[in-house]
């Protein structure tokens, strides 16, 4: 593993264009201070392949691949047990070749306009699986400080919500990891 890069560790992306920007503005709440907001989380699950939940599905892609047009990006290290990196990451791989929960972001929209709660179980968009192997894991492991549901968990609030467990350090981009997840020179 690259030096600063490891299993589990998650990186949050803004990207440009309309769609990752009515992400942004629809999940705005909740933005980490000194940030505009993230509209795509993917996890490290090896040797530069991280786990990604897009429209075509549950994917591994080069971290240069999940950098690609992004405007900015936080890498979150897990400073906690490797071991426990590691069962995080095995969650996560469990679910490679998922759907998409199209379902679920509709009724993430939903619960906002009108309080109307809809998810497809076994599909998944990108914030929730990261949640939900790292929250699992963390129980599993008698680390959890807070719960949340992952159905409802945007970029932004799996940010916040990693921080508050205590195990995570933040890297920001462009500072110490380079798109193509070698450490900067």
């Amino acid at each position: 593993m690259k030096q600063g890069i490891g299993i589990g560790d998650l990186v949050f992306v803004r990207n440009t264009g309309l769609l990752p920007w009515l992400i942004r503005w629809w999940t705005r709440r909740g933005a980490p201070g000194g940030y505009q907001g993230f509209n795509h989380v993917a996890m490290c699950v090896g040797e530069n392949e991280w786990l990604s939940a897009e429209p075509r599905g549950v994917v591994r892609r080069s971290l240069g691949e999940i950098l690609n047009g992004a405007e900015e990006h936080v890498i979150l290290h897990f400073t906690g047990p490797a071991r426990v990196g590691f069962a995080a990451a095995q969650i996560a791989t469990g679910y490679l070749n998922s759907g998409y929960d199209f379902l679920g972001v509709a009724g993430f929209v939903l619960s906002r306009v009108i309080g109307l709660r809809v998810d497809f179980r076994g599909r998944w968009f990108c914030s929730e699986i990261c949640h939900s192997a790292w929250q699992e894991t963390l129980c599993e492991n008698g680390l959890l400080r807070s719960f949340r549901d992952s159905a409802d968990t945007t970029p932004n609030d799996l940010m916040a919500w990693a921080k508050a467990q205590g195990y995570f350090q933040e890297i920001k981009g462009n500072s110490q990891i380079a798109p193509s997840g070698m450490p900067r020179p």
